[in-house]
C-alpha cells in the first residue's frame, strides 16, 4: 500500500511487550486473512502454543537457518500479532518514520507525545524495505 501511494506519511510503531499479557492478544504464523488461518477457532490464536508457532519452521519455506531469521524473527513475514480493541497510547513506545522531510501532520506527532511523553520518535529508513531473508521467498 505504501508504494502504490507514496504521498502518504507512514510510521511504524512499536509498542511495550506488557500489551501482550495485558490485552486479548492473537497470534498468527502467517497472513490472519489468508483461508488456513481465518477459518481456525479464534482460540488456537492465543497462549504460548500459539505464540512459539509463529517462530517455528513452516512448510513451503526455506529452513530459519538458510534464511539467517534472528531468534526475535517470525518464520513468515507476514506473521501477525493482533489485539482486540482499542490500544491506548501509553503503549507505544517508539515512531519510525521513513522521511523526515515528508511528515506533513506534525500536530498528530505531538499529541502522541502529548498523550505518553515516553514516546520516542526515529529516522529510520530500514524498517520500510523488505526483511533481509525476502530473497529466499520469491
Amino acid at each position: 500500500c505504501r508504494l502504490n501511494d507514496p504521498n502518504s506519511d507512514w510510521a511504524v510503531l512499536s509498542f511495550d511487550p506488557s500489551i501482550i499479557w495485558e490485552k486479548n492478544t492473537f497470534f498468527y504464523p502467517t497472513n490472519a486473512a489468508s483461508n488456513t488461518e481465518r477459518f481456525r477457532p479464534a482460540n488456537e490464536h492465543q497462549g504460548g502454543v500459539a505464540f512459539e508457532a509463529m517462530f517455528a519452521e513452516r512448510d513451503g519455506l526455506p529452513t530459519r537457518i538458510i534464511r539467517e531469521l534472528k531468534d526475535n524473527e517470525p518464520s513468515d513475514v507476514q506473521a501477525e500479532i493482533m489485539i482486540e480493541g482499542f490500544i491506548e497510547p501509553r503503549y507505544i513506545t517508539r515512531v519510525y518514520i521513513n522521511d523526515l522531510t515528508k511528515i506533513r501532520d506534525l500536530d498528530s506527532i505531538k499529541s502522541i507525545v502529548q498523550q505518553n511523553p515516553t514516546s520516542k520518535f526515529y529516522h529510520y529508513s530500514d524498517l520500510f524495505y523488505p526483511r533481509h531473508d525476502y530473497k529466499h521467498l520469491r
